[in-house]
């Protein structure tokens, strides 16, 4: 545990439902951590990551005001495996550093639980913050038509999306429970909610140890 906050990851493939479980444990009352709000905050004007990623990929990632150009920056990011690795080597242990800041001032404010909704939780190293992680997947094709209808995208560009990230397999070796986000959107929220009632119960009770 962290400052004897009891810490919980969520993570999987995209379009699988991993932040619609995060807001049942939200909802059972753990303190969220967003790490794509975090991956937000951690490149504002005069950062020193913002920095890192100047010199890593040249001034050409910055707007004229000082601010990060997001679209050039992922133009030359994931231009190569390369480039795409050292992007996560700048970002990843800030957004890191803030989580855990993030969570202790949780444990600070009287939460007992956190939850941290992060993508790439196993990728970044973020799974050593947690005490339990959490995998929802679902079938690609089942993904495939929830991301065309939420970001507006065609077919061609949400596979290439999804090709870039781990098949299920990857999250199932890791994660200490599963979650099955393939059905209905009920379905999935009643399981999460389910667990993270458990888990927090189980934190209150004093009967579920932080990982060693």
């Amino acid at each position: 545990m962290i400052d004897g906050i009891f810490v919980v990851g969520i993570t999987g493939p995209t379009g699988a439902g991993k932040s619609a479980a995060a807001r049942e444990f939200v909802q059972n009352g753990f303190f969220l951590v967003d790490t794509d709000v975090l991956a937000r905050q951690i490149v504002m004007p005069d950062s020193e990551c913002l920095r890192e990623l100047a010199v890593e990929f040249s001034d050409g990632v910055l707007n004229p005001d000082g601010s990060l150009n997001r679209r050039m920056l992922a133009q030359v990011a994931f231009a190569s495996d390369v480039s795409a690795r050292k992007l996560n080597e700048i970002t990843h242990p800030y957004i890191l550093a803030l989580s855990e800041q993030i969570i202790k001032e949780a444990a600070q404010n009287g939460y007992k639980a956190a939850v941290i909704d992060a993508a790439l939780l196993f990728e970044s190293g973020g799974d050593r913050l947690c005490d339990r992680t959490v995998c929802v997947t679902a079938p690609q094709e089942v993904r495939l038509t929830r991301i065309m209808k939420r970001d507006g995208l065609d077919a061609g560009d949400v596979l290439a999306r999804m090709a870039a990230q781990q098949p299920a397999e990857y999250y199932r070796e890791r994660a200490d429970y599963m979650l099955d986000g393939g059905g209905a959107a009920e379905e999935l929220r009643r399981m999460a909610n389910k667990l993270a009632a458990g888990l927090l119960a189980g934190v209150l009770a004093g009967v579920l140890e932080e990982r060693e």
